[in-house]
């Protein structure tokens, strides 16, 4: 995966409000599962899915399988994801 499509989907999750609200809510939870996504965020479990699946392609999310539920969580070893969280975070105390 190249940087620039990295930085392109970056800059597409930060102009989707949908998308950016599950990054959100991973980032600040620290992971979650489609369907306690879905429930939290009001948003369709297919279009968590498909939106999870995304993020997975390029490298800013992971997936863990607990028996048959699976559980996403952010890549924290990407730098902006952490700065993001940083930026949330701030965002929050405000």
């Amino acid at each position: 995966m190249t940087s620039n499509i990295k930085k392109d989907f970056i800059e597409r999750v930060l102009s989707s409000p949908g998308r950016y609200r599950v990054l959100k809510y991973l980032l600040i939870n620290g992971g979650g599962n489609i369907n306690k996504i879905s429930r939290e965020l009001d948003l369709s479990y297919s279009l968590v899915k498909k939106y999870l699946e995304e993020m997975i392609s390029v490298g800013i999310v992971e997936e863990i399988r607990l028996g048959r539920t699976r559980y996403f969580t952010p890549v924290w070893t990407d730098p902006r994801l952490r700065i993001l969280k940083e930026l949330i975070d701030s965002e929050r105390e405000e």
